[in-house]
Formats: structure tokens, C-alpha cells, sequence
């Protein structure tokens, strides 16, 4: 019996050093050509990292896909998948270049085949193989570029096409110059990872990057992170011309362009028209639902692309993120000049000065503009229309500056001016004076316009509005407010001069009549 328990204890012990030998034992160093023939096996293999990407799907994994190359024949490619929540992040990256040791279980999944490696010590750098990367420019580069094979450098040139944000591959050419047709030389880069937003082409960069010939190609390449990109200086949109053709604008697909012209309707489609019959130019608008049909701009900005849709070259322009225009303020349009002959001017741009006639707030951005400050001193009045979105009323009697499209209201038979681009060019009217014993013929001329009256403010009965009261008398104008305005008096409330619009609010007791109140929310009071 002692026996027994002496060989039971004996091949216990047996076990338990075997399956810890499994765990702690290192895994076979394969070749990364060989990894086909270790299915479901745990290896180990080195290679030079070429590249990586962090969260390669954009869903938030904690994961970084590698690229590790075989060093001895310069093609053979190992695709590491590198997983482990909470750890891994770019500092833990060796540099591009390096020589590393990658640790996982081989995968194969549809004809592909992958290491799957976790846990902190599964990628590390191998010991007296780190990367310094060194300065150098692209004249140098091009002089020689097999003493750089194989080393990671850092160069400066301007980018060759735009880059998105949106992507987590992308190459371009590094130039030493901005425009295309004048580099000497050009570099062609891998780039990895997302950066973090458009950059334009044109912009100046520095880059570091691993520097390999490239067998397929002929030609050298650098491959780089997008974390190893540094803007030294933006480039701006490109100026487009309507001289170009299709071939010409082919070019700048995916930049940030300008150009004049009208935007028009045509057959639903939203196009870009330019001084001749044939400049067109097809446009998407972002922004609003109701883009400024007919109206000109001397510089309309987005980004340039390819519409699949419309099998076509498309500007899509976002109206929120438009360049602020600069008004000029010489070549001044008369309003007496397009009254007098409204077909001269129809359907081109001009700089026109005026005075709003009646307020035009953010709700319905339609009024008039007239040439004095006082309509009844005035002798022409002209429709306008604004497009975009306003946060502020324009007043009654405010001079203005902008530039309008001058169109023909076939439908309503009148020359009407539509505009986006309205400047204030002078102060802002101040309160206009009401007068108690007036009548409401008198008030509704000052309908919309910002007024102040003196009086007592008090609650109703039946504490559902509010009311002002001259002093004395029992006539009474309606207030609309936040409903404490009333309750913040202990005593009786002083007479005291209230700001706000006049406006016509519905009866609040469910009758067809129509009160007429003064809403003084979002104006400052002053006490007199």
C-alpha cells in the first residue's frame, strides 16, 4: 500500500511539473514564411514592424492590427492582431523600423491567415535593435536613397493630396514643394492610423517615417503613423477657375476649393453657374433645407468630390462653415437705380446700402429695405430675402450694407433682392417712445419694432397675464414675461418705464380677439 501512495504521489507530481512546463515554456521561434504550417499553434516570430493601426474598425476595441515583415527577403508579411484591454496605447509601440518579437496563436479564418497575440508581453522590441530616427531632407533623400533603405528618418516636405480624417489607410505623395507641377521631388508615403482632421493639400509637414524600396513598384517608399505626423503650416482652399475642364478639376477631387457664381435649380439638381451659359459646376448643400436659390457669391467653399449618384465631379458646401464676406464699400448700387429699370440689374450681383424698413427677425426673414431711415421721408422700397440662419432681429430703421442677388418675382410681379451676406453699417435704433391715449391705429404702425412705455405693472383677476397700467386711469396694454414680473414688488408696484416688442398675441381666454402686448423677454429695463 505505501507503495502505491509513494507512484500515486510520484506521477501527481509528474503532472503538475508537465503542465507547468506548457505554461511557462517559451514558444517556437518560427520563420513568418513557415506560419501556415503551425495551425492553431502558439509561435513566436521576428520581423520588422512596417506599420499599425489602433482600433482599425472605429468601434472603440482596445486592439492595434501590426504589419511585421520578414527581414531576411523583404516581402514576406505577417499581419499581428494585438488585443489587450486597459494596456495598449502608442507608447508601448516600438518605433517604425524596429526589430520585434511577436508571441501569439496562429488563426486562420475565409483564407486568411493571422497571429492573434495578447497580454503585454505578447509584442516587445528586440533587445539592442531600437530606432533613432534621423534628420534629413528631400534633396538629400533623392541624392542617394539606398543609404537610407532600411532606416527611419524624419523629413519635411507638403503634403500632395488632401487627407481625411476618416480613414485608417491612406498614401499621397511627400513633395518639396506645394504645387504638384513644381516638386523636383516626391516621395511616396504609407501612411496608418487616422489623423485628426482634414488636412489640405499643400500643407507643410514633418514626418517620421521607415524608409524600404519598394520591389513591385520600383521605386522607395516610406511607410509612417499618422501619430508621427506634425502640421507645420496649413495650406488653404484652392481657387478654382471655369476655364478648367473636367480633366483639369479631376485634380483637386477631394480638396477644399472656392469659386464664384450663382447657385441654381435645375431639374431638382442643384448646380453652381458661372459668367458663360456652359460654366457649370454640380453642387451639394449642407446645412439647411433651404438653400439660397439664385443668389451669387463671389466665393463659395467646399470640399470637391466625386458623386457616384450623378457620375459627375460635385462641390458639396456646407452653408454653416462659409468664409465671412467682405462687403465693399465703394461701387455702391443705388435702390433708385434698380426701381427705375429692375431688368438692367435682375439676375447679377450688387453691393446696395439701405435702412430696414419694418424689423425682420429670425422666424420669417422677409422684409424691405428702403433709402431713409423714416419710410414716410423715403421714396423707393424694395423686397428683400435673407438666407441663413439669424440668432437677432434686424430693426426698424438700421442701416445696412450687403450683397444681393437682384431677381424677378415672376409670381408676384416685383424686383425682390436675396442675400446672405448683410452687414450692420451703422448703430442700432433705439426704443421707440408709445404715448397713452393713443389708439390702436396709432400702436400698430410700430408693430414688431422695439417700444417702452411708462406704467404700473399688475396680475389680472385671475392671475393669468400680466398687464401695464397707466397711472390714474384703467387703461391697460398687455406684458408678456417670465409671469413674476408683477409678484417681485411686495407693495403696491412703482410706475416705472418697461422695455420689450410690441407684438399681437392671441387672446389667452379662447376668443377670436387679439390682444396687443408689449414681450419684454430678452430686453433690459430701465427705470424712470
Amino acid at each position: 500500500m505505501a507503495r502505491m501512495w509513494v507512484m500515486f504521489l510520484t506521477s501527481l507530481l509528474l503532472v503538475m511539473t508537465m503542465n507547468f512546463y506548457a505554461v511557462v515554456r517559451e514558444p517556437d521561434l518560427v520563420d513568418i514564411e513557415d506560419l501556415p504550417n503551425y495551425p492553431r499553434e502558439t509561435v513566436k516570430i521576428e520581423g520588422i514592424l512596417t506599420s499599425w493601426i489602433r482600433d482599425p474598425y472605429g468601434d472603440g476595441d482596445d486592439r492595434i492590427d501590426m504589419q511585421v515583415m520578414d527581414p531576411n527577403d523583404g516581402y514576406t508579411v505577417a499581419e499581428v492582431r494585438w488585443v489587450k484591454n486597459g494596456y495598449i496605447n502608442e507608447s508601448n509601440l516600438p518605433e517604425i523600423g524596429s526589430i520585434v518579437y511577436v508571441e501569439g496563436e496562429i488563426v486562420e479564418w475565409n483564407g486568411s491567415i493571422w497571429l492573434q497575440s495578447s497580454g503585454r508581453g505578447a509584442v516587445y522590441q528586440k533587445e539592442g535593435a531600437a530606432v533613432a530616427p534621423s534628420w534629413t531632407s528631400m534633396s538629400e533623400l533623392a541624392k542617394d536613397p539606398r543609404e537610407f533603405e532600411g532606416e527611419s528618418i524624419t523629413v519635411e516636405g507638403y503634403v500632395g493630396k488632401a487627407l481625411a480624417p476618416n480613414l485608417t489607410r491612406q498614401s499621397f505623395y511627400l513633395q518639396d514643394n506645394p504645387s504638384y507641377s513644381n516638386a523636383d521631388h516626391m516621395l511616396y508615403v504609407r501612411l496608418e492610423g487616422r489623423v485628426l482632421e482634414h488636412y489640405e493639400a499643400g500643407s507643410k509637414v514633418r514626418l517620421t517615417g521607415w524608409i524600404l524600396f519598394d520591389s513591385r513598384n520600383l521605386r522607395f517608399q516610406m511607410f509612417s503613423q499618422s501619430t508621427n505626423l506634425i502640421v507645420q503650416q496649413e495650406a488653404g482652399p484652392v481657387h478654382l477657375r471655369w476655364s478648367a475642364d473636367a480633366t483639369t478639376l479631376s485634380y483637386d477631387i477631394g480638396k477644399m476649393v472656392t469659386i464664384d457664381g450663382t447657385l441654381r435649380s435645375e431639374s431638382g439638381n442643384l448646380m453652381l453657374r458661372g459668367p458663360t451659359e456652359d460654366d457649370g459646376l454640380c453642387a451639394i448643400i449642407t446645412g439647411t433645407d433651404n438653400p439660397p436659390i439664385d443668389e451669387y457669391r463671389s466665393k463659395w467653399e467646399g470640399r470637391l468630390r466625386w458623386d457616384n449618384g450623378k457620375a459627375t465631379i460635385c462641390m458639396d458646401i456646407d452653408l454653416e462653415n462659409q468664409p465671412t464676406p467682405e462687403i465693399p464699400r465703394e461701387n455702391i448700387t443705388e435702390l433708385e437705380d434698380i426701381a427705375l429699370d429692375p431688368f438692367r440689374y435682375a439676375n447679377s450681383s450688387h453691393t446696395i446700402e439701405g435702412y430696414i424698413s419694418n424689423p425682420i427677425c429670425p422666424d420669417y426673414l422677409k422684409g424691405y429695405i428702403q433709402d431713409y431711415p423714416v419710410w414716410t421721408a423715403g421714396m423707393v422700397q424694395i423686397r428683400i430675402e435673407l438666407s441663413g440662419a439669424r440668432s437677432e432681429c434686424l430693426e426698424a430703421g438700421q442701416s445696412v450694407r450687403m450683397i444681393g442677388t437682384v431677381v424677378w418675382d415672376v409670381e408676384d410681379a416685383r424686383v425682390v433682392i436675396r442675400t446672405s451676406e448683410i452687414n450692420l453699417s451703422g448703430p442700432t435704433p433705439g426704443y421707440v417712445t408709445l404715448t397713452w391715449g393713443e389708439s390702436y391705429s396709432d400702436w400698430r404702425w410700430e408693430e414688431n419694432k422695439r417700444v417702452e412705455l411708462y406704467g404700473i405693472i399688475e396680475e389680472t383677476e385671475n392671475g393669468t397675464k400680466q398687464v401695464l397700467r397707466q397711472p390714474g386711469t384703467n387703461r391697460t396694454i398687455c406684458i408678456i414675461g417670465d409671469g413674476t414680473e408683477a409678484s417681485q414688488f411686495a407693495g403696491e408696484a412703482p410706475t416705472l418705464t418697461w422695455r420689450g416688442r410690441l407684438i399681437l398675441e392671441n387672446d389667452m381666454g379662447g376668443t377670436s380677439s387679439a390682444w396687443t402686448c408689449i414681450d419684454i423677454r430678452g430686453h433690459s429695463q430701465t427705470w424712470a
